[in-house]
């Protein structure tokens, strides 16, 4: 059997899950096709850090593991809830049905200006917020709490609102690294100042508010583009400097000769 083949078999075979764990979804909370081309969408779109934006594509399509996978593969001894330890665990109890899983969305609830989030929301994303910032603003902590949840059971450590707020702000920190070299922290801040706003003022989630950020940060930008500007100019008039100096040293060779 050539690599090929293999791999042929082996899309097959994610493309059978996928649409398996979809049908399942449509038949609990009513889906579409044009539900799940939204949900693509927003999983390259809520943050440009590589790992949460494939962490985000496998929990969309239905490829994350639970502790009954990792049964299977050998990696933990037992299936049950890493975190409750009262019951076989699915991606639903992990995520959703838990009792630790439920209180840490609660914590996020309860300090949230508007309408929390609920079971649809967890497993579909926001899509009814007709505010487009605070709808992608939603989403985007949806995704971080997910991955957070999954990354504590993976390692087996305890759920708590701490531990999600340094996991949200080690995301927020990559993310600048890579804003800054893209020369996009304007994007950047205004992305998070939208995240924070989702809270009420007194929380401290996710709070590193700075006011004067985004507009130092405009102002940055256009002295950035004016340095920028006059750069190129002196570098323009330095390569003409150094032709005619070759020009000049040419013309002296020649009388040389």
């Amino acid at each position: 059997m050539t690599q090929k083949i293999i791999r042929q078999n082996l899309v097959e075979q994610l493309k059978r899950e996928e649409t398996k764990y979809r049908d399942k979804l449509a038949i609990e909370y009513g889906t579409t096709a044009t539900d799940w081309e939204e949900i693509d969408k927003r999983t390259l779109t809520h943050s440009i850090f590589s790992r949460s934006r494939s962490f985000m594509f496998r929990f969309s399509n239905g490829i994350t593991y639970n502790n009954k996978d990792f049964k299977r593969f050998g990696y933990k001894e037992t299936d049950e809830c890493s975190f409750c330890k009262e019951e076989a665990q699915t991606s639903k109890h992990l995520f959703w049905e838990c009792p630790e899983s439920r209180k840490l969305w609660e914590g996020i609830n309860n300090n949230l200006k508007e309408k929390g989030i609920g079971e649809r929301e967890v497993f579909l994303g926001e899509n009814e917020d007709e505010d487009r910032n605070r709808r992608t603003a939603k989403n985007s902590l949806l995704a971080f709490t997910l991955q957070y949840i999954y990354k504590s059971n993976y390692k087996t450590e305890k759920l708590s609102t701490v531990g999600l707020m340094e996991s949200i702000k080690y995301i927020r920190r990559v993310e600048k690294e890579i804003a800054e070299r893209r020369n996009n922290v304007l994007t950047h801040l205004i992305k998070w100042e939208n995240i924070e706003d989702l809270f009420k003022d007194d929380c401290i989630i996710i709070s590193e508010r700075n006011p004067d950020l985004i507009e130092q940060e405009r102002g940055d930008k256009d002295k950035g583009k004016d340095s920028m500007k006059t750069w190129r100019k002196g570098r323009k008039r330095s390569r003409g400097d150094e032709t005619e100096q070759k020009e000049v040293e040419a013309i002296k060779k020649r009388r040389r000769k």
